[in-house]
């Protein structure tokens, strides 16, 4: 029940009061949990955790999708959300997928990488400095690009030494997972969009997910005067009556 944002915050509190947590960006070797969010499709769910985690006084690595198409990190409201992250100490990083891309070549993704850390770099103000790569398994052998840490060294990459939140089932009981980090540095990749109060399945975090655009879209079609006469009650209450 991890999933469910009470036991997350127990979670949090543990490691917290029993292991050095930190972001990436701020690993220099010693034993540490290295705590990272992949932000695939929801940033606003992410800034939701970065206060659960600043109640719990850990600070971890958010990585932005630049190039995905479910949220545009130049917005305005995520813009915002993002500068907030990163003035209150978290690291933002980028989150690289190189399928949009049609090349291999690593010297040219080097260049695609450093031209969506820059667009990053310019939302917050502040330096890029880690990277992890979406959707990895993708990758024939996984790039290392000079210049960032990296979520995918083998140094803290391994079977025994990453633990991940994918497909909402980890392969460890987490608490036992974490002891490792008495004796090596591990990384816990978590994705903020699977963390809701009920802690329910995955119909529960679209449901939520959807539920919370379509407030945003009455909200922003909300002027226009046929968009009122044609949706009276607003998106959520049609999409509730479908089921």
């Amino acid at each position: 029940m991890i999933f469910q944002m009470s036991k997350l915050k127990l979670f949090f509190k543990h490691i917290s009061n029993n292991y050095n947590v930190i972001p990436l960006s701020k690993w220099d070797g010693t034993n540490s949990i290295i705590l990272r969010h992949d932000v695939d499709l929801d940033l606003e769910s992410a800034y939701r955790l970065s206060y659960l985690e600043e109640e719990c006084a850990i600070c971890s690595s958010f990585f932005i999708l630049m190039s995905g198409h479910c949220y545009n990190p130049l917005s305005k409201k995520n813009r915002d959300m993002l500068i907030s992250m990163s003035k209150r100490g978290f690291d933002i990083g980028l989150h690289f997928d190189a399928s949009i891309y049609s090349t291999n070549d690593k010297d040219l993704l080097l260049d695609k990488v450093k031209y969506e850390a820059n667009l990053l770099s310019e939302i917050i103000n502040e330096p890029v400095k880690s990277i992890s790569l979406h959707n990895p398994a993708r990758y024939g052998s996984i790039p290392i690009f000079d210049g960032f840490n990296n979520a995918y060294n083998s140094k803290i990459f391994s079977e025994e030494k990453y633990i991940s939140d994918s497909r909402m089932i980890f392969k460890h009981d987490i608490y036992e997972f974490v002891k490792r980090a008495k004796k090596d540095t591990i990384q816990i990749l978590l994705h903020p969009m699977h963390y809701t109060e009920t802690g329910g399945s995955y119909l529960e975090v679209f449901e939520n997910y959807f539920m919370r655009l379509a407030n945003e879209l009455d909200a922003e079609f909300g002027p226009n005067k046929t968009y009122r006469k044609d949706v009276k009650d607003g998106l959520a209450t049609i999409i509730r009556s479908i089921n």
